[in-house]
């Protein structure tokens, strides 16, 4: 077809424009930005920790890259048992963070070249143990020709000695040679055979080896996103938080005295276990008896309606210490549940509205039960029930920086050292033990709180014993025992019982001696403690009728302890007094009662 000037013109032009516009299309595809990379995951550094009972409050400094707008940082890195729901973030300055979420992730590793080693050593093992096979039939062969050869000789050995002309030296030879050879081909079996069991061993231990590292190519990465508006172009940091499980403290002491100083010397410290996952370095500690509180607001009270059913239906607890543990059990739940709330947020309000309401409704129920108890409880068992308060929190800042690896055993950190002023007494209770111990009344002059824990005493630097500290508070006074002395004794004796009948009445009149013995090479004071019965009914009259030392002034003692039937003298021990020369202290006391009745002892 030939075309005129006018057509050749226009097609070219079209051409060009063709052109012109594919390179325009490229240069935009050229100049279009791409799109961002993922953010890659940073660790951070962990900060501070504050140990629960049963759980910790975890803080991570983690660095933001420079630029502003809109980003998000991907923490990495989290341990196993963090708690996916209580992650949140405080950003630095010119850093507000919009939202934290909890993310897992499948991540892989190469393996490629350890598969590919392991299965060049199936194909080396597979080839060896063809040979094997291969040998081990050859061997089979050559005893079933020997096997052969000896069905061959010995019919002709008895053809050929019939005849009288067997060659005993061609015979001998033979048998010989079949014999070694027999041995020589059943020896290489056995051993062919144990190869072969030995290759088995081999090939299934590499294919497990194979099949762990095809199982074992993936594993759990979890890691918080944290999305944030960056105003200021430089660097910046931000604080992610979050609570871990496995996490566990109680309170340890050592008490050191020494002799004819009125001090005590209390090493505090804490026993933790920490198997939340992850190593702390160089940690700002605080030890918290609290619990984490995850609620920022109060539950709703709910009516608590009552009804009326036949009497004799309820089964109310009769026993006040049983009433006890069992209020003790629903107000330890309730405490645990006001202070946790719902645990993770939901993607959804309206599930975390439900779970809310289901918070409210627990707690409701829980009171309703409590209160259950209060309305079918007798007056008596009222009375003697106590109520059970939630214990005193206290958090324990550790100075300096403490580290603490995950792992199984405990590790321990120090709270504090604490000389504390103290008065110290021996104790003899001869009713109970004829031992003699050094106890002291200390007093927690300081500003730290001692928790209730297990210690173990030193007196001049020598192990005497262990015991428990009770919680004392600030300025409140405890005691603490510093073992038996070996130098002291106490002793008691029944010395005479007297009955006789009064009108209606019994009176029993009952005298004991008491004595401590004393060989030391000095003068020394001894608490003695004793008691006479106590009866809560007035059927039974008791008095104590007269001692040949005064009771005890101490205040606390009278308040206390005297109206109980605690009998208490502070008496001085010469020393050497032993033998003839023991210290004594009587009493006598009486109970009157109905002659018709009998008295039984218990609690």
């Amino acid at each position: 077809m030939v075309l005129n000037s006018g057509e050749s013109m226009k097609s070219k032009l079209l051409a060009v424009a063709g052109l012109v516009l594919v390179g325009a299309i490229a240069s935009m595809a050229q100049d279009r930005p791409a799109d961002p990379p993922a953010p890659q995951p940073v660790k951070g550094k962990v900060v501070s920790v504050t140990a629960y009972r049963g759980q910790a409050m975890v803080t991570r400094a983690v660095p933001v890259p420079r630029g502003t707008g809109l980003m998000d940082v991907v923490v990495g890195g989290l341990p196993d048992q963090v708690f996916g729901g209580s992650l949140f973030a405080d950003g630095g300055q010119g850093i507000e963070v919009r939202a934290v979420r909890f993310r897992t992730r499948v991540v892989g590793r190469d393996v490629g070249r350890e598969a590919a080693a392991l299965q060049q050593q199936l194909e080396d093992i597979a080839m060896r143990k063809r040979e094997n096979a291969a040998l081990t039939q050859l061997a089979t062969q050559q005893l079933a020709f020997i096997d052969k050869l000896e069905t061959f000789v010995a019919p002709t050995a008895t053809v050929e000695l019939s005849k009288g002309v067997l060659n005993a030296e061609t015979l001998e030879k033979l048998t010989k040679f079949s014999f070694e050879k027999r041995a020589e081909l059943v020896k290489a079996r056995l051993q062919l055979g144990e190869s072969a069991i030995k290759l088995g061993q081999e090939e299934q231990d590499t294919q497990r080896k194979l099949a762990l590292l095809g199982g074992g190519d993936t594993r759990v990465e979890r890691e918080a996103v944290v999305f944030l508006d960056k105003r200021a172009e430089g660097e910046g940091n931000l604080s992610l938080s979050y609570l871990v499980g496995n996490v566990n403290w109680r309170p340890s002491y050592n008490l050191r005295a020494e002799s004819g100083k009125q001090s005590v010397k209390v090493e505090y410290s804490a026993l933790v276990n920490q198997m939340s996952g992850e190593d702390w370095h160089g940690v700002e500690l605080t030890l918290s008896t609290a619990s984490p509180a995850l609620i920022a607001r109060g539950a709703t009270l709910m009516p608590m309606y009552v009804s009326l059913v036949e009497r004799g239906q309820n089964a109310p607890v009769q026993d006040a210490a049983e009433w006890n543990k069992r209020r003790g059990d629903l107000k330890k739940n309730q405490q645990e549940a006001a202070r946790s709330g719902p645990r993770a947020p939901s993607a959804q309000p309206a599930d975390d509205r439900a779970a809310n309401e289901q918070m409210e409704r627990d707690l409701n129920r829980i009171a309703d039960e409590m209160q259950k108890m209060e309305l079918e409880a007798s007056g008596e068992v009222l009375r003697q029930a106590r109520a059970e308060a939630e214990g005193v929190s206290v958090e324990y800042r550790l100075p300096g920086s403490t580290g603490l690896a995950s792992r199984a055993d405990q590790q321990l950190v120090k709270i504090a050292d604490l000389n504390l002023k103290a008065s110290f007494a021996f104790v003899g209770t001869p009713v109970l033990s004829d031992y003699v111990y050094l106890e002291a009344e200390a007093t927690n002059d300081s500003e730290t709180v001692l928790l209730e824990g297990s210690y173990t005493s030193y007196l001049d630097g020598r192990f005497v014993g262990r015991s428990v500290i009770p919680l004392v508070g600030r300025g409140e006074s405890f005691g603490v025992g510093f073992g038996i002395d070996s130098q002291l004794r106490v002793s008691r004796d029944v010395i005479e019982k007297k009955d006789e009948i009064k009108g209606g009445n019994r009176l029993v009149t009952y005298k004991y001696r008491l004595t401590v013995a004393n060989y030391k090479s000095a003068e020394v004071v001894v608490r003695l403690m004793e008691r006479i019965p106590a009866a809560p009914r007035a059927d039974i009259r008791i008095n104590l009728a007269e001692t040949s030392e005064e009771l005890s002034k101490d205040r606390l003692y009278l308040r206390d302890q005297r109206p109980k039937g605690v009998l208490r003298w502070d008496v001085k021990v010469p020393k050497g007094a032993t033998g003839a020369d023991t210290r004594e202290v009587t009493y006598t006391y009486t109970m009157e009662y109905d002659k018709q009745m009998d008295v039984t002892g218990g609690r």
